[in-house]
C-alpha cells in the first residue's frame, strides 16, 4: 500500500511543473467560471505527519441525491447533494474506500484493510461485512445480483450482493516483483468475466463459476508490465492496455490479437453517441470512429489523462495527473474552461460522479468538490 501511495504521490509531483496557469482555482467553495459553478467542498484528508502525504485513489459516488465518499481518516460519509449537509458517518476502521456503487439499497465498497462493507444507503445502517484478506482498491461491478472484485492481492471473488456470501474466488500467481501494484477493474457481459492482471495478461473466466475460458499476454519486458486498465467491449473487439505499452484490440470470445492502437492510455476507453474516445499518457483525447480511424483530437491538455464523462449533454469533461478537469466541446474537443484542484501536488486519479446534473469529483488530495 506504501509503495502504490509513494508512486502516486511521486507521479503527481512530476506533472506539477507543467501546470497551465489556471483559470479557476478550487480552493474554498462557490468560486464560479464561464462553465463551472462549485457549490460546495469538503476536506476528506485525515491527520499525518509531515512528509507523508496522503493520497486518495479512489472517486466518490453521485447517486439519488446523495453524494457518498470515503474520509481519509477510515469514515464512509454520505451527503446531501445540493447543500453538502451530512447525512449521515460511518467509521470502518480502514484508512482507504474503494470507490463505492448501489445496488437496489445497499451501497457497497471496500476498504484499504481487506473488508467489504453493505450498508442501507439512505440511514447507513452496516447490513453485512465480510473480510476477504488483502486491499480492495477497485470499484465493484454487479451483474446478474453477483458483486465482482478484483483484489490487490491478485484475487478475484464472485459474491451475492445481498447476503456477502462468497460464490467463488479466483488467485492469480504473480512473480513479478516490479509492478504498480494497481488492479484492473473487471468487466462483466455475456457471462463472462474479463480482467487485466500484473503480470501483464488478459484473463477470461466464466462469470458464473470462475472457471477460466481463455488469457493472453500483452505486457511487454520484465517489469511493470501490469494490466491495470479496465476491459471494455466496443463493436465486437476487446480494447485493454497495459502500463507497458499501448492499447491492443483482441477478440473477446478467443483472445486472439486483432492488432493494436499507436496511443498509450492510462484508463480503459469509452464509447459515446457510437464513437470511441481515449485519453492519452501523453496527455491529448482522441476520438476513433468504429474503424478505428482519427475523427479529431484535442491540444496537449499538459499532461496524462486519467477520466473523461460527457456532461451537459455536449462538454466532455477531462481530468488528468497535472490536477486540473478540463470542460471540450464534444463537436471539436477545443476547450471551453478548466479549472484547479487547488493544491499544488494535487492530481486526478479517481473517477468523477454525475447525478441530476450535479458533479462530484475527490481529487488525490482528498478534497470532495461538488460542481453544478
Amino acid at each position: 500500500m506504501k509503495k502504490n501511495f509513494l508512486f502516486a504521490f511521486l507521479l503527481s509531483g512530476l506533472v506539477s511543473c507543467s501546470f497551465l496557469k489556471n483559470k479557476l482555482d478550487l480552493e474554498g467553495a462557490g468560486k464560479t467560471s464561464a462553465f463551472f459553478r462549485i457549490l460546495w467542498s469538503k476536506n476528506h484528508d485525515p491527520g499525518y505527519q509531515t512528509g507523508n502525504l496522503p493520497v486518495a485513489l479512489s472517486g466518490p459516488l453521485a447517486h439519488d441525491g446523495i453524494i457518498y465518499a470515503g474520509h481519509g481518516d477510515g469514515e464512509m460519509r454520505a451527503y446531501e447533494i445540493k447543500t453538502g449537509k451530512k447525512l449521515w458517518v460511518k467509521n470502518d476502521g480502514g484508512a482507504d474506500h474503494s470507490t463505492p456503487i448501489v445496488y437496489e439499497n445497499l451501497l457497497i465498497y471496500g476498504t484499504g484493510e481487506g473488508r467489504l462493507f453493505s450498508r442501507n444507503a439512505i440511514s447507513g445502517e452496516l447490513k453485512y461485512s465480510v473480510e476477504l484478506g488483502s486491499r480492495i482498491e477497485t470499484q465493484g461491478v454487479i451483474y446478474k445480483g453477483r458483486l465482482y472484485l478484483h483484489l490487490k492481492n491478485h484475487m478475484i471473488f464472485c459474491l451475492d450482493a445481498k447476503t456477502g456470501e462468497i460464490i467463488w474466488s479466483y488467485k492469480r500467481a504473480v512473480s513479478y516483483k516490479t509492478t504498480l501494484q494497481s488492479a484492473s477493474k473487471p468487466l462483466v457481459i455475456d457471462n463472462r468475466l474479463y480482467v487485466g492482471f500484473a503480470d501483464g495478461f488478459v484473463a477470461v473466466f466464466s462469470a458464473l463459476d470462475g472457471s477460466l475460458l481463455w488469457e493472453k499476454k500483452i505486457g511487454e519486458g520484465s517489469k511493470f508490465v501490469d494490466v491495470d486498465s479496465s476491459p471494455k467491449i466496443f463493436f465486437g473487439k476487446l480494447f485493454i492496455g497495459s502500463s507497458s505499452g499501448n492499447v491492443h484490440i483482441l477478440d473477446p470470445s478467443t483472445g486472439k490479437s486483432l492488432g493494436r492502437l499507436t496511443y498509450a492510455s492510462l484508463r480503459s476507453l469509452e464509447l459515446i453517441d457510437n464513437e470511441i474516445f481515449l485519453g492519452t499518457k501523453k496527455g491529448k483525447l482522441i476520438v476513433l470512429d468504429e474503424n478505428l480511424k482519427v475523427l479529431r483530437e484535442s491540444k496537449n491538455l499538459g499532461s496524462s489523462i486519467t477520466n473523461f464523462v460527457l456532461w451537459k449533454g455536449n462538454k466532455v469533461l477531462t481530468g488528468t495527473l497535472g490536477g486540473k478537469l478540463f470542460a471540450l466541446e464534444k463537436s471539436d474537443l477545443s476547450v471551453v474552461d478548466e479549472l484547479n484542484f487547488g493544491h499544488p501536488s494535487s492530481s486526478f486519479f479517481g473517477k468523477s460522479s454525475i447525478n441530476d446534473g450535479y458533479l462530484a469529483i475527490l481529487s488525490s488530495r482528498n478534497r470532495l468538490h461538488l460542481v453544478k
